[in-house]
């Protein structure tokens, strides 16, 4: 059973990689030959802001359900 565990596992994590590789390849190359440009800030403020949108939501999700009563 672990075996099985083990090898979904791995599966998932080698298809990760492969579709992850070629595009943080291509991100470090560009910002180690260009720099960030106008484009990339605008891009990492986007994501910036739907990170922060999640961890809020996360932080009042959490509350709310502290103070729900347990039966």
């Amino acid at each position: 059973m672990f075996s099985l565990f083990s090898n979904i596992l791995n599966y998932f994590f080698i298809n990760f990689y492969a579709q992850v590789t070629p595009a943080y390849d291509a991100a470090s190359k560009h910002l180690s030959s260009k720099g960030i440009q106008g484009q990339d800030l605008l891009v990492f403020i986007i994501f910036g802001i739907i990170a922060g949108i999640f961890i809020i939501f996360l932080i009042f999700a959490y509350f709310r359900e502290r103070k729900r009563p347990r039966y």
